[in-house]
């Protein structure tokens, strides 16, 4: 996916009889992308995507808490035994 300045300087690459070979060797793309840019008669409208909820988005604070209270403990050390107990401790509390 090119980005709108690319897509905007396809077509005035074209519009200056530039030829698709000669525009697709300037921006580095393949001549078929340049074809089907130069087909479409608008610029392309992009969306921002949701982010993605994680699983563990309602353990975060908890979380976050724990584990700088382990790397003040520990002197910025957190060992596998810390995660273990972090992972026993949400299952605890969400009950799996």
């Amino acid at each position: 996916m090119l980005t709108l300045e690319q897509a905007v300087t396809i077509q005035i690459l074209h519009q200056q009889c530039k030829s698709i070979k000669a525009i697709s060797r300037e921006l580095g793309v393949s001549r078929n992308t340049v074809r089907k840019y130069l087909r479409q008669n608008t610029t392309p409208q992009y969306q921002r995507i949701q982010p993605r909820i994680s699983i563990l988005d309602p353990y975060k604070p908890y979380l976050l808490h724990r584990v700088n209270a382990a790397l003040i403990l520990n002197g910025f050390l957190l060992s596998c035994s810390n995660q273990e107990i972090l992972r026993l401790d949400i299952q605890e509390r969400s009950g799996s």
